[in-house]
């Protein structure tokens, strides 16, 4: 299966524990699901201002490799390549800074469970999204997360306007 081989290509070791010394300090996991860029980055931008450790996270989740209800595949080769190259271009960027990506294969809110175990984070900072399956899947991390202690703050910059910004009714 295509995720498969992805594990291969992209695994770097993950750090563990809380860093060494004097006062607490506060470790934030960055899931990057379609935000791929980092000079707009909401979520990333806030990671760094308020963690001493950030951990920056891409995981690609099998279920969206799928098919949906009416038998059509949800990602083709065109998008999965795509996808590829925008998170080699993301692990790229993040390394220029001094950071480094860590890529994952598996459903979300199991991967990113273990990573907050792993780091001992105290927050998963993320963009939502807008479609049902993921904010699904947000929920569903979001209850894995706090079942690890974590809390996760989500950010909007998924459309041109802030849904914020809309007139209302």
């Amino acid at each position: 299966m295509f995720p498969d081989a992805l594990s291969e290509v992209f695994a770097p070791p993950v750090p563990r524990g809380r860093p060494q010394g004097g006062a607490a300090r506060r470790v934030a996991v960055v899931w990057f699901r379609t935000d791929l860029r980092l000079h707009d980055n909401e979520a990333f931008a806030t990671a760094l201002r308020q963690a001493s450790s950030v951990v920056p996270v891409f995981c690609f989740d099998p279920r969206e490799f799928g098919k949906n209800a009416k038998g059509f595949q949800k990602t083709g080769s065109y998008r999965a390549t795509f996808l590829i190259d925008c998170v080699s271009d993301l692990r790229k960027n993040l390394k220029q800074i001094g950071s480094e990506l860590v890529v994952r294969v598996g459903r979300p809110d199991e991967v990113l469970a273990q990573l907050v175990r792993q780091v001992s984070a105290d927050v998963v900072f993320c963009h939502s999204e807008v479609t049902a399956e993921e904010m699904e899947a947000e929920s569903e991390v979001e209850k894995a997360v706090k079942g690890e202690g974590a809390t996760m703050k989500a950010f909007w910059g998924s459309t041109l306007y802030h849904r914020d910004d809309l007139p209302s009714k």
